[in-house]
């Protein structure tokens, strides 16, 4: 009898996994793969609420390598037998980019590369061994074969950068499961106006700033927000002041489904700092709810898609929130919400390239 064919072996290599919409993307791309055998390996301590990739992937290691220059060169030196076992190398962000170039500068890389950027490349420059850290960048991915970014801002800043010149680089939406419950439309906006924040309780997703936003605005509202992070203790105070008989923040946790907190919204609500293509964002429109964000490039892009009212201060916030709570505007938000989350694809680039 003959043997059954080798699975084509995948390495996934990420600095760690947090949750977040990197998180999520990895998930929608590890359940499109058929007849692939996907090991999954994070380089850096503190992992967290990662459970679904580890249940997705054959095999998921954790390294647990401190955040530190000495970590990074111990976690690209850990990962050269993984390495040599894979048919197809994917690259999740730019810290696992990083501790590929150093693995390159040990021992040429093996297999063919994939990588996806999921922060703009710009956001990352700051300070001077993010020089050296580019350096690493591009010396792990001038033999890459495919990169992509959920944004198109990205993409050009990837091609100015020429990170990976002879790479075929494409824009790729990061791939999310839409939940098939029928969606349900908030019948009257009413009082509170009812927001709802979702992301890493971290200084990117900009929540402390939430009390300023929000202290001059006259109609009453409520605002859940869903995550865990590093900055947990610090909003909890923020927040403790901000209670009063018309507005009340709530510090939900992270949850599993996110659903029925959007169900209960009138829209998301995302005071970030800086953004790419948000996975939120598409949630938010798969059940009809439009976004209110802060006036980021990332922000302005998606407007071109779907519903999104952009603020740069208190006083644009205000006039925002009034549009959002208008029945002609909810009404309007909900369909094109809708339409516009019925525009992801579920085909993959990277998903091709893999099986190819």
């Amino acid at each position: 009898m003959s043997e059954p064919p080798k699975l084509k072996s995948l390495l996934v290599v990420a600095p760690w996994l947090e949750g977040g919409g990197a998180q999520k993307s990895l998930c929608g791309l590890l359940r499109g793969l058929t007849d692939t055998h996907t090991t999954v390996v994070t380089l850096f301590a503190g992992c967290r609420d990662f459970n679904e990739v580890a249940d997705l992937a054959d095999e998921f290691v954790m390294l647990d390598y401190p955040r530190s220059p000495g970590g990074l060169v111990g976690a690209s030196r850990a990962i050269a037998t993984h390495l040599q076992h894979s048919d197809v190398v994917y690259s999740l962000m730019r810290g696992s980019h990083v501790a590929l170039g150093v693995s390159s500068l040990l021992k040429r890389l093996p297999g063919e590369l994939i990588a996806t950027f999921h922060q703009l490349p710009s956001a990352d420059e700051t300070g001077v061994f993010s020089l050296v850290e580019n350096m690493l960048v591009r010396k792990a991915l001038r033999h890459a074969k495919l990169i992509t970014a959920p944004s198109e801002s990205a993409v050009s800043q990837i091609r100015q950068r020429r990170y990976g010149p002879h790479a075929r680089l494409v824009y790729e939406p990061n791939l999310i499961r839409v939940d098939s419950r029928e969606t349900i439309r908030r019948e009257s906006s009413g009082a509170p106006l009812r927001l709802l924040a979702c992301g890493r309780l971290s200084k990117q997703k900009g929540f402390d700033r939430i009390p300023e936003l929000l202290s001059d605005i006259e109609i009453p509202w409520e605002i859940k927000i869903l995550g865990s992070g590093p900055e947990e203790e610090d909003l909890k105070r923020r927040f403790g002041s901000t209670k009063s008989s018309s507005h009340t923040v709530e510090l939900v946790g992270r949850v599993d489904d996110v659903v029925p907190y959007l169900d209960w919204s009138d829209a998301a609500f995302m005071p970030s700092r800086n953004e790419l293509n948000p996975v939120f964002v598409w949630e938010a429109w798969a059940r009809g709810r439009p976004v209110v964000a802060a006036d980021l490039p990332a922000f302005e892009d998606l407007r071109t898609s779907g519903p999104v009212l952009t603020f740069t201060g208190a006083a644009s916030l205000r006039s925002a929130l009034g549009v959002v709570s208008s029945d002609e505007y909810r009404d309007f938000a909900y369909s094109m919400g809708l339409q516009a989350s019925r525009t992801m694809t579920t085909r993959s680039e990277i998903v091709a390239r893999i099986q190819s």
